[in-house]
């Protein structure tokens, strides 16, 4: 009841609603922001929410805010197109409160991963990406499943214990990650959390990142306790 009372609301100049909603996912502006426009999604009404208790429909609710978000923030500022939603769920991964919530941010100036990628992808010949997915599937060391819309694997060099990544099919823009893509996306999100709670972590880091406009930026999620 205090999202009302207490959290800021969007300038009505620059978006069509003081906060977005759908179902118990509430997004309204990040009062500490992270980047040039920054939100939070509150995901659920509950306070704390044990990681191997989230289900796909929460998970699902919470990126369509932020989705709703994006879509308002490169509609009014076209080159904002270094898109991310992330999650630092409990202190241990870097959240200063329990109930949880997701980040968004959008900005016309790449953060360090996305300059290092964009750097790598303008300087091959070939789409990484494309490399990337068809290495990790003819090794087989790494590689965890074959989806409809994202290949899942962990990482080379992981950032934490391990990394998962969630890699796309093909691009797409934020406004298309809808349907049974979120869906695939967030089941695989739901069986990772569960994934982590067996080998008795509780918290985790998780990005997905976007580039608005750049077809050769495959969007991916990474995944790390």
């Amino acid at each position: 009841e205090n999202i009302e009372k207490i959290t800021p609301a969007f300038n009505p100049a620059l978006f069509s609603s003081s906060r977005f909603r759908v179902n118990e996912a509430v997004c309204f502006p990040n009062a500490f922001p992270y980047d040039e426009n920054g939100a939070v999604t509150v995901i659920m009404d509950k306070h704390f929410v044990a990681i191997d208790e989230f289900t796909v429909e929460n998970i699902s609710d919470a990126v369509k805010c932020c989705v709703i978000y994006l879509k308002e923030v490169i509609k009014g500022q076209p080159e904002a197109v270094y898109q991310s939603i992330n999650w630092n769920y409990l202190p241990l991964a870097g959240s200063s409160i329990l109930h949880p919530h997701l980040q968004v941010t959008a900005s016309d100036v790449p953060t360090n991963y996305y300059s290092d990628v964009v750097k790598t992808i303008e300087s091959s010949r070939e789409n990484i990406f494309t490399e990337l997915r068809m290495l990790e599937k003819s090794q087989n060391e790494r590689f965890i499943s074959e989806g409809n819309y994202f290949d899942w694997f962990t990482a080379f060099a992981p950032q934490g214990a391990f990394d998962v990544i969630a890699l796309a099919r093909d691009f797409f823009e934020p406004a298309d990650l809808e349907g049974d893509r979120l869906n695939e996306l967030c089941d695989g999100m739901v069986k990772t959390m569960k994934f982590i709670k067996t080998k008795n972590m509780h918290s985790f880091n998780m990005s997905l990142f976007f580039v608005a406009g750049k077809s050769d930026f495959v969007p991916h999620m990474r995944m790390c306790p």
